[in-house]
């Protein structure tokens, strides 16, 4: 499989935006991203499962799983490739089902894929095509029909709270008036409901990450603050504590940008690649947590712009914040594991996957396991870097 690099790391740092005041910011529950709180996992967690994805040339994972939705035993992956997504459907074990993958000018084709939701109500795939080209289909990738609408938008990162009639999603093109790119939306019609504008600087240059749970929906706004999304109104939620040096780059940020619109972009990379800047790819909302994925720089690649995701899970009970890099994965025998990422949360069920393969030294400790069933151990230790990522669940 490709492994993930960032390549492309410059057009997410267009991302960068404004901050609230600092008197309201205080005000916000405070979740500390560089917490030092250790824990084991299976003391977070009741059950702990391994997936070890099919690898076959048509279920190749690329650069990145930007979603993941869940319906009928089945797992639905937005699989990232270097120029184009696909849809990648396994079920709960691994095995791989199919892959939608539609490119071309046909009817049944599109030539541009933002993402996909799963209508709740209609139990059909609905991909997001290029502006206002909607396709449908049944859970098992089989073609229903095909929808368009004229007042298109390119939509990334949207979700469907639970008992409503709408949408959110994020607009992906500076198509409408500046400032103006979330967007709630129709679920049977697809068409504009209401827009609202997330940020002030840049607002609308990437979608920020979604997430809901229930009727409630957050985002994740790059200015370090989540937001509460209401059907008519949006309020902070937490203030995410990145640390000292972000706090810095976010200060000089308003300033390079006015200077050099465009160039400041260089100098966020910069900051990216000398360990000063995170940036977050998911969020997601269970009914006692609350997780935040981003990437950082490798620590171990000084002159190469490379990523090392990590998660942190904030108990919404205790108030504390546990980061990823001191989780003690008991279950694996291993005292921590670096590059992991959470990447959704559906039916009671957090998602997420060790984005690098086991090291020999780790295999042998995972040898050693007494927590593991025999066959999953066996597929571990047989897991070697052209293999599709593990996936794991956490309940």
């Amino acid at each position: 499989m490709m492994r993930i690099k960032i390549s492309s790391i410059l057009s997410l740092l267009v991302l960068i935006v404004g901050s609230c005041t600092p008197n309201r910011m205080e005000e916000l529950t405070a979740i500390e991203v560089n917490s030092s709180e250790k824990m084991p996992i299976s003391r977070l967690f009741q059950q702990i499962d391994l997936i070890p994805l099919e690898t076959c040339d048509s279920s190749l994972i690329g650069m990145d799983v930007k979603r993941l939705e869940c319906k009928a035993d089945r797992i639905y992956l937005l699989n990232q490739m270097n120029t184009r997504c696909n849809l990648l459907c396994f079920d709960t074990t691994g095995t791989f089902l199919f892959r939608i993958d539609r490119m071309g000018n046909g009817p049944q084709e599109y030539i541009y894929l933002g993402d996909f939701f799963i209508d709740p109500r209609k139990e059909q795939i609905v991909l997001i095509a290029e502006s206002g080209h909607f396709l449908y289909l049944d859970l098992d990738g089989n073609f229903i029909a095909t929808h368009r609408i004229e007042r298109g938008y390119y939509a990334k990162q949207t979700v469907v709270p639970e008992k409503e009639s709408f949408y959110w999603a994020f607009n992906d093109v500076q198509e409408y008036s500046l400032g103006i790119d979330l967007l709630q939306l129709d679920t049977a019609t697809m068409e504009i409901q209401r827009a609202f504008s997330s940020g002030t600087i840049l607002p609308n240059s990437l979608p920020a990450p979604l997430a809901t749970n229930g009727v409630q929906t957050i985002y994740y706004h790059i200015n370090d603050t989540i937001y509460d999304i209401g059907k008519n109104k949006i309020a902070p939620l937490y203030r995410v504590c990145m640390g000292e040096k972000q706090d810095i780059c976010k200060r000089k940020l308003s300033e390079l940008i006015a200077k050099d619109p465009i160039g400041y972009v260089a100098q966020v990379s910069q900051w990216f690649q000398d360990g000063d800047f995170k940036m977050v790819t998911h969020v997601g909302l269970t009914p006692s947590q609350l997780f935040i994925s981003a990437v950082k720089q490798n620590p171990s690649q000084f002159r190469v712009l490379q990523a090392q995701a990590f998660f942190v899970i904030y108990d919404k009970v205790t108030g504390k914040t546990y980061n990823s890099e001191n989780l003690k994965w008991d279950i694996l025998g291993l005292e921590s594991i670096a590059d992991v990422e959470l990447i959704g949360y559906s039916d009671s069920t957090l998602y997420g996957w060790f984005r690098q393969p086991f090291s020999a030294t780790d295999k042998e400790k995972i040898k050693k396991s007494r927590y593991l069933p025999q066959n999953i151990k066996e597929k571990l230790l047989r897991h070697t870097e052209e293999d599709n990522p593990v996936l794991f669940m956490l309940r």
